[in-house]
C-alpha cells in the first residue's frame, strides 16, 4: 500500500510540473482544438443524416476500410446483448470469441441509453477527442519547452496528413499496384495514418494514438529516471493497450529495448534498467 501510494505521488509530481508549465494562452488552444477537431470529423456523418432520403437509413459503413466497420457494430451489438466474448460474425471461422473491454463498454452503453451500435460508436469517437486532444498536448509538452511551438505542433498533429490528395492523380497507374488493383497512398487508404482521419473512423483508433502517445513518454520516463513506479504504470497502459489493439505492441517493444540500452550506457547501470525492461 506505502509503494502504491509512493508511486501515485511521484506520477502526480509529474503531471503537476508538466501541466503547471501550460500557460493560459496553451490553454485556449487545447479548449479550441477539441471542439474544432470534433466539428470537422463529425461533419461527413452529420451531412449524410441529414441528406439520407425518407425510408433511408445511414448504415454506418464508409469507403475505407466498410468490412472492419460492419464487425466493430457486430461486436457493440454483441456486448449490448449480453454476450462477454466477442466474435466476428463475418468469417467462417468458428472461434470462441475474444475479450474486447473497449467494445464492452460500447455495447453497455449503447445498452443503457438505447443507443444503435452506430450511434454508440460516434458518441464514443465525440467523447474520447478531448482526450486525444489534452493527451497529444501534454506529449507535445513533454518533447518542446517553446509554448508557440507547442502550439503549433499540436494543430499539425492533430490536423496534418499526407501528400497523398495532391500525388493521387500522377499515382493511378496499374504499375503501381502489387495485386494487379490500383491501391490508394496511405494517407488516403489506411484511417489510421494520422489522428485526424482515425478521428473521423472510429473511436478505438483515437484511444489507440492516446495509448501509444501516454506510452513513449512514460518509457521515457521509465528509464530517464529508472523508476519502477513510472514503469508499472506504462506496463499497466501497454496490456490495456494491447489487448483491443496489438500492432504497435513491436514498436513499443523495441522503443522500450532501445531506451533501455541507451539507460545502461549512460548510467553504467544494470539492475534496475533491467528491472523497468522487464516490467
Amino acid at each position: 500500500m506505502k509503494t502504491a501510494r509512493q508511486a501515485f505521488s511521484s506520477l502526480n509530481n509529474f503531471f503537476r510540473s508538466t501541466i503547471g508549465s501550460i500557460s493560459s494562452a496553451e490553454k485556449k488552444a487545447i479548449a479550441a482544438a477539441a471542439p474544432i477537431l470534433i466539428l470537422a470529423s463529425s461533419l461527413p456523418v452529420t451531412l449524410i443524416l441529414l441528406k439520407q432520403a425518407p425510408g433511408q437509413r445511414f448504415s454506418g459503413l464508409e469507403l475505407s476500410s466498410s468490412d472492419d466497420l460492419a464487425v466493430y457494430f457486430s461486436y457493440i451489438y454483441q456486448a449490448s446483448s449480453g454476450n462477454f466474448y466477442l466474435k466476428n460474425l463475418y468469417t467462417l471461422d468458428e472461434g470462441a470469441g475474444t475479450i474486447n473491454l473497449v467494445w464492452q463498454a460500447m455495447g453497455v452503453f449503447a445498452k443503457i441509453f438505447g443507443l444503435s451500435p452506430q450511434h454508440a460508436f460516434h458518441v464514443f469517437r465525440i467523447i474520447l477527442i478531448p482526450l486525444l486532444v489534452f493527451v497529444f498536448y501534454f506529449s507535445v509538452s513533454f518533447f518542446i519547452k517553446n509554448r508557440a511551438e507547442r502550439i503549433t505542433a499540436l494543430f499539425l498533429a492533430l490536423f496534418g496528413s499526407g501528400v497523398g490528395a495532391w500525388l493521387y492523380p500522377f499515382l493511378k497507374i496499374e504499375s503501381w499496384s502489387i495485386s494487379g488493383k490500383f491501391s490508394a497512398p496511405l494517407d488516403l487508404s489506411v484511417p489510421e495514418f494520422s489522428p485526424f482521419w482515425s478521428s473521423l473512423y472510429s473511436p478505438h483508433f483515437i484511444l489507440s494514438w492516446i495509448c501509444l502517445a501516454a506510452s513513449v513518454v512514460l518509457l521515457i520516463k521509465t528509464f530517464e529516471d529508472s523508476s519502477l513506479k513510472k514503469a508499472v504504470l506504462a506496463g499497466t497502459i501497454g496490456f490495456f493497450y494491447f489487448h483491443f489493439h496489438p500492432y504497435y505492441a513491436p514498436f513499443l517493444a523495441t522503443f522500450a529495448f532501445g531506451l533501455f540500452i541507451y539507460s545502461w550506457a549512460q548510467k553504467s547501470e544494470l539492475k534496475r534498467p533491467l528491472l523497468a525492461l522487464i516490467v
